[in-house]
């Protein structure tokens, strides 16, 4: 019969807490050790060195480059069609202009189409616009009388008008077919077609530039006629003539 006290096995309650104080003794170490592994992997990757290696390798890496150069490529090839589509826009939004511009223009002339304008006529106070007209006609033995005209009145004064007492007068008629040699009868123009006459006698043969009912045209041999509609159209003349 054998003798002395024998330990008796841990209770169940007994076993579970050491195990979990054991887990959690594991868990904590693992959490440090992450912790630090973090705190270092932090500070090379932060550090100047790192940098500096990892974009020499970046750059010396073909790969890396290439993959830049797609990138850079699409893009330059998307902003390409950007731009060929904005150029396309502006062109339409361009021609329209234009189109809209001769249309607009084309139906005030239209409204100038019975107006005349007198150069070089004195101003005189207190003077008739109405009886100046009328003893030009018969200057030029045209019978007229004030029912043949819609409106005659001085045009206001132009800041570019160096003598200011020969404002032209404007006059809205019926027929008009002669004129007195010292007195100047110019068509009332819009201030488009106006420019464009100006700047055809500047650069052209001005007596081959006239206007006919508004429209301005320039002279190039017998029956030959070509309308002037803008600037670009005299600039062709002039490089033909060159």
């Amino acid at each position: 019969m054998q003798s002395g006290h024998q330990r008796s096995p841990p209770s169940p309650p007994q076993t579970s807490s050491k195990k979990l104080r054991q887990s959690t003794t594991t868990a904590m170490s693992a959490n440090v050790e992450s912790l630090a592994l973090t705190l270092m992997v932090k500070e090379i990757f932060s550090s100047l060195s790192f940098v500096q290696q990892m974009c020499n390798s970046l750059l010396t890496s073909d790969l890396f480059t290439n993959s830049i150069v797609i990138v850079v490529k699409e893009a330059v090839n998307k902003s390409r069609y950007q731009v060929e589509d904005l150029k396309f826009e502006l062109k339409k939004a361009n021609d329209n202009i234009l189109l809209l511009q001769g249309q607009t223009n084309d139906l005030a002339q239209y409204s100038k189409r019975k107006d005349l304008l007198l150069y070089s006529i004195p101003f005189k106070q207190n003077e008739n616009t109405y009886d100046i007209v009328l003893e030009l006609a018969a200057s030029v033995e045209l019978q007229l009388n004030k029912n043949d005209f819609y409106a005659i009145h001085r045009l206001p004064i132009s800041k570019r008008d160096k003598d200011k007492s020969r404002q032209a007068i404007i006059i809205s008629f019926l027929r008009f077919t002669d004129r007195n040699k010292n007195v100047f009868i110019n068509e009332h123009l819009t201030p488009l077609n106006n420019h464009t006459f100006q700047y055809a006698k500047q650069n052209l043969n001005k007596q081959q530039v006239f206007t006919l009912n508004g429209n301005v045209y320039y002279y190039m041999s017998k029956a030959n006629y070509r309308l002037l509609r803008s600037v670009p159209d005299i600039d062709g003349l002039v490089k033909l003539d060159e």
